[in-house]
């Protein structure tokens, strides 16, 4: 044999669908697939230096995030002063140099509204214009909440956004828009989204159409596009050098699956269309004292955030029109380099498209390889695939309901390990199946009945998906459209494969009836259940069943059945587990997040199936081998570590009228009292009250350390008095000390309500509840100020509830209990607030 002759068996071997060249090339491209998905989601873009970044100041915006996040600073604090006078100090310096750029210290601007309860906020937010080139269009509104939680610094919530602000500011400053850009850098978010209320009061607001909204619900990575309200808004994220998003995110929000709440949400309830950009990773850091600028790791998040920000707020201050489209968009990132955008429109177009055309044109192929004699499925061929699917999804759901019944919470700390073992088991359950079928009967042409099949079933969900487009405009699923694509084009090339095949010896009646038998090509007109649709020379057959004939045709259906739709979900389960994984401290269900690994590991892998029984045996021993390793760990780990630590949250009431003061700590059921509670000495001597409370939390409370919330008596916390003002009418004044934050209880609903100098107008979207409020939240800009409330019923019953008023401050000592609980929690476990006061005080009153 010469040598062309040998490099063109060696290619032939090479190319051909083969059980070497299958296993290599599905080796290849998984591998290639799943370490550039981890290491995307891993990697925070680096810095460039201060000559390339685009007239940002990364080191200015550094030292104001350790100003800010220097310690916390809730809205209810004298930190957050210090944090709101270092703003103002900071964009004085730029509005002195230009005569476009103007400042307001909002100290007038004061919302009511209900959302259940009734709150009053006065606010004091800071605000900047900067007039554009056209001032007459519409303004961009930039966002962002100064301050943090009550026991976090805040570097990531919203720390960084602030920061990321005072550069826009800047940049913008020297840089004149085109249009007139509008900063909120906010107070109160953290307590009720109440800083985003109070812009609605200022002149301000009504001048933006558009915004972008810049937060934190995790502790550093990379910031997402966490929703966005229309596709015009979306596209000016395209520019973005290192776009990070899904609208499955966005779906996440609209169907009430996350809870969170943003700034986003009031401004969108305001009229106006925009994108929110958040931190989401490592939420068991979240509104703990490791939200802090050494726990960033370095200035790659700060920068992600800025470099995004600018080139968005570009894009929207810049673009033609702000309103013009008001259609809900799909959008989705490739590696962090290109984000994909199209309407929610466009795709039910495309898709009744696809629905209708598609049948049409897969049937006419599936006629003309049959017209040529060249169709050869046996009827044994049918439902291998079906029944594969059947077997996968019930395994991989029965070990997602073994891991939520053995270790429920292994997922939190450890689910890249998780990941691994439902990947090695969605491979081995479609591997296993199908090896098995090929095996022991081999059919002709199984790698075409499986797309066929397999069509048929995306065709079925896109019509589903189609149908959910069209009545709720969720576009989250948009993985059906794609893998429905993919799965038509792959077999249009398979059809034309078949066309390719060599013409039988026999007619096309011959075929129906005949066939050449075995032992020696007579005829054998008995027909079984295992005769083919079509019949053929049974050596025609044989090689078929090979599918190693047209060597270029499988490898183009591979690449567009395989890559495509496997990145769009290795890429969404990354950002679904980065996102869930750690929600479990909050309450939420193990199952969910299992669940939804065992169906994405399913279709990560699932694509591979009309070729996966090409791979070699040992490729399924070797998954087997990983699945029982990962799957032991997970089992027998503990979930919870000093990096990912489980979350409790604290909160303490004081009876002002008896003296007693509970602590109450909520944390998830089964490690409370013996592993958490049981570890601080104020609990040593008295009894602890473990109660369950939804979402599989536990709430223990014992009787805590005295709070020194005030340099006094308990007495002299806070004063009352509520007398009545006429028939179902009472007035009620409430004055803390030391405080901007008190509250009025009500024991049954109370009708309406009346708070002393105010206008007495309600935010239009948040009007007054037909069934009356029952809590009444009340917020002064300034200290110690009194409050003074009407507040009517109906009925001849006297009026009966609790005033009361909270302190958030954790410095010098003055909630001991708090300070004991951070001393004296295991190391895997991180502290949190659970209500806007760390310490309530309430008195009892009737009227």
């Amino acid at each position: 044999m010469d040598l062309k002759t040998r490099l063109k068996n060696i290619a032939y071997s090479a190319l051909s669908f083969t059980v070497p060249a299958t296993t290599c090339l599905t080796l290849l491209f998984y591998a290639a697939i799943f370490i550039s998905s981890v290491v995307q989601e891993e990697r925070v873009p680096t810095p460039p230096p201060h000559s390339d970044q685009h007239g940002l100041d990364l080191q200015t915006a550094l030292r104001d995030l350790q100003i800010i996040a220097s310690g916390p600073h809730p809205y209810n604090s004298h930190a957050n002063d210090a944090v709101h006078s270092h703003i103002i100090s900071r964009l004085t310096q730029v509005t002195g140099l230009h005569n476009n750029v103007h400042i307001a210290n909002d100290l007038q601007s004061n919302a009511t509204w209900y959302s259940g309860n009734g709150i009053y906020f006065e606010g004091n937010n800071v605000l900047v214009k900067i007039d554009g080139r056209q001032p007459e269009l519409d303004a961009v509104l930039f966002s962002a909440h100064f301050d943090s939680v009550s026991t976090a610094p805040g570097a990531t919530d919203d720390g960084m956004g602030v920061a990321t602000l005072l550069q826009l500011v800047e940049y913008f400053a020297n840089n004149t828009p085109r249009r007139t850009v509008v900063f909120n850098i906010n107070n109160g978010e953290e307590d009720g989204l109440h800083g985003a209320h109070a812009f609605l009061e200022h002149p301000w607001s009504s001048l933006p159409k558009t915004f972008l909204n810049l937060e934190g619900a995790g502790a550093g990575g990379r910031a997402v596009l966490f929703r966005t309200s229309s596709t015009s808004v979306t596209k000016a994220f395209r520019g973005v050098p290192h776009p990070f998003g899904s609208v499955l995110s966005a779906d996440g929000f609209s169907l009430g699956l996350i809870k969170s709440g943003t700034d986003y949400s009031v401004y969108q309830a305001g009229g106006m269309r925009g994108l929110d950009l958040a931190f989401y990773k490592r939420r068991s850091l979240y509104h703990t004292n490791r939200d802090s600028v050494p726990s960033l790791e370095g200035p790659n998040p700060l920068w992600n955030m800025m470099e995004s920000a600018l080139f968005a707020g570009i894009a929207l201050t810049e673009g033609d029109s702000s309103s013009d489209d008001k259609g809900s968009a799909v959008y989705f990132d490739l590696f962090g380099e290109t984000l994909v955008v199209f309407s929610l429109r466009t795709a039910f177009i495309i898709s009744v498209v696809l629905l209708v055309v598609g049948p049409l044109l897969v049937s006419a192929g599936i006629a003309a390889v049959y017209v040529q004699g060249k169709l050869h499925w046996s009827f044994r061929g049918w439902l291998r695939f079906p029944l594969t699917i059947a077997v996968g999804l019930g395994l991989l759901l029965g070990l997602a309901a073994l891991y939520n019944y053995v270790n429920p919470n292994i997922v939190y700390s450890s689910h890249y390990t998780v990941a691994i073992s439902f990947m090695a088991l969605a491979f081995a359950s479609v591997h296993i199946p199908l090896l098995i079928f090929s095996s022991w009967h081999p059919v002709p042409q199984q790698k075409s009945i499986i797309l066929l099949e397999s069509y048929i079933i995306w065709w079925i969900l896109l019509v589903y998906n189609t149908i959910l487009i069209n009545q709720y405009q969720i576009g989250g699923l948009y993985v059906i459209f794609f893998f429905h694509i993919s799965y038509f084009l792959a077999l249009v090339v398979t059809l034309a494969e078949l066309l390719q095949t060599p013409p039988t010896e026999h007619t096309h009646s011959s075929n129906i009836h005949q066939h050449n038998s075995r032992n020696g090509g007579q005829i054998n007109g008995d027909d079984t259940e295992t005769t083919p649709l079509l019949r053929r020379p049974e050596n025609s057959i044989e090689r078929d069943i090979q599918e190693g004939e047209h060597f270029g045709f499988w490898t183009a259906e591979f690449l567009l059945l395989v890559p495509f739709p496997a990145i769009l979900v290795t890429q969404m389960g990354l950002m679904l587990l980065g996102a869930l994984s750690q929600t479990l401290a909050d309450g939420s269900p193990a199952i969910t997040v299992y669940g939804a690994m065992a169906l994405l590991s399913f279709l990560i892998v699932l694509p591979l199936s009309p070729f996966i029984h090409k791979l070699h045996r040992y490729v399924s021993v070797g998954f087997l081998s990983i699945l029982i390793i990962t799957g032991i760990y997970c089992l027998v780990a503990f979930p919870f570590s000093q990096t990912s630590p489980l979350k409790v949250k604290f909160s303490q009431v004081v009876d002002l009228d008896n003296g007693s003061n509970v602590v109450n700590l909520d944390g998830l059921a089964g490690y409370m009292k013996e592993s958490i509670v049981s570890s601080f000495p104020s609990t040593w001597n008295q009894k602890v009250n473990c109660t369950d409370v939804p979402g599989s939390l536990q709430r223990c409370q014992w009787s805590g350390l005295s709070p020194s919330v005030v340099p006094h008596n308990s007495e002299d916390w806070l004063s009352f008095n509520a007398t009545l003002a006429g028939p179902g009418a009472a007035l009620i004044k409430i004055k803390g000390e030391n405080t901007r934050s008190c509250r009025i209880y009500f024991d049954h609903p109370v009708n309406t309500i009346r708070i002393e100098d105010t206008s007495g107008e309600v935010q239009t979207d948040y009007p007054f509840p037909r069934e009356g409020i029952k809590r009444l939240n009340l917020w002064s800009r300034k200290w110690g100020k009194e409050f003074v409330v009407t507040a009517t019923w109906s009925g001849s019953q006297s009026l009966s509830g609790r005033v009361s008023c909270g302190w958030a401050e954790i410095t010098e000592g003055r909630i001991p209990a708090f300070a004991e609980i951070l001393a004296f929690l295991p190391n895997w476990v991180g502290a949190t607030k659970s209500n806007d006061a760390l310490v309530e005080a309430f008195k009892v009153f009737s009227v």
